[in-house]
């Protein structure tokens, strides 16, 4: 994925008031967070991805068939809070303390939601808490500092004597990201019985071929096609000599890579191909067929049948 494809904005996003009486030891936080992560521009990179790696090895796609978060059990969902916890811990390079994380030697608590509901234990409560949420179908996080002081919990615990942050603690919540673009679940929008369609062959160069016929001109990303292959050598698949390209190339369709393939993707109409990306584009045009044997006509990959439409472009 692309370095640039999220803007950090303003980072915080939305900061407590100078004169909060929660500020020092917000700012005490907030500054070794930004130094452990190496400015907020990388935080505000790093984060999101590291978000979408939790929850995609929680849902397991390749060994449960299973696609969005919405399928997790309610157990894996608590799961999914310890993981988040686990990835953000090694990305700051701290150890665990007494709750979560030691922070400038702060004990800090960390809690995730996909609902909006942080539930905090007694054990946090008076103490600093990093705050995260994800909403998959907005593909947006948001990662803010609050301690828990009482005044800003609810007053009814639940069987495992936690209580979640109130409307007055969300006010006091100081933001270092705010609903923030993350990397999308590929599939949360994808109608059920495509999913089925594209998963029902047996084969995993027969998965992907159906993948990319689906989604022609649709950058799509490695773990997906990894995913939909359910292989170890899921690249092989997609290569010639039997794979995915054999099958497409005389439909007049070229598989381009982030790799290899960038600026041609671009001569073909598709903006800012990631690296970790792969594309189907159906080669329509004398114009585009000559692009696409300009750039292999040393290599020898490509040997696209006559464009589909003779109109030039």
């Amino acid at each position: 994925m692309d370095a640039d494809l999220f803007s950090v904005g303003s980072v915080p996003a939305e900061p407590l008031a100078v004169d909060h009486p929660d500020r020092a030891i917000i700012d005490r936080v907030a500054a070794a967070i930004e130094e452990r992560s190496g400015g907020w521009a990388v935080f505000a990179q790093e984060i999101p991805r590291r978000l979408r790696l939790a929850i995609d090895e929680v849902i397991d796609m390749p060994r449960t068939g299973r696609f969005v978060l919405a399928q997790l059990e309610k157990t894996e969902k608590t799961y999914l809070g310890t993981k988040v916890e686990i990835l953000i811990r090694d990305f700051l390079g701290v150890p665990k303390g007494l709750l979560d994380l030691d922070v400038a030697g702060l004990d800090i608590d960390v809690k995730n939601t996909v609902t909006g509901n942080w539930m905090i234990p007694s054990e946090a409560i008076r103490k600093p808490c990093i705050l995260i949420s994800e909403n998959e179908p907005s593909a947006v996080c948001s990662v803010g500092l609050l301690i828990c002081h009482p005044a800003y919990l609810t007053g009814g615990a639940n069987k495992d004597g936690k209580v979640s942050v109130s409307a007055i603690g969300r006010k006091n919540i100081h933001w270092i990201l705010k609903n923030h673009p993350y990397p999308a679940n590929f599939w949360e929008a994808v109608p059920t019985h495509i999913r089925r369609s594209i998963m029902q062959p047996t084969s995993g160069t027969e998965r992907l071929y159906a993948l990319f016929q689906a989604f022609l001109g649709r950058p799509i990303a490695r773990g997906t096609v990894e995913s939909v292959a359910r292989q170890k050598d899921f690249m092989k698949r997609l290569r010639s000599n039997g794979g995915v390209r054999d099958r497409l190339e005389p439909q007049g369709i070229v598989l381009l890579s982030g790799v290899a393939d960038r600026e041609l993707a671009l001569r073909l109409g598709i903006p800012a191909l990631a690296r970790e990306e792969f594309v189907a584009v159906p080669v329509t045009t004398s114009a585009q067929l000559e692009a696409v044997r300009a750039s292999h006509r040393h290599s020898g990959v490509v040997a696209l049948a006559e464009p589909r439409s003779p109109a030039d472009g």
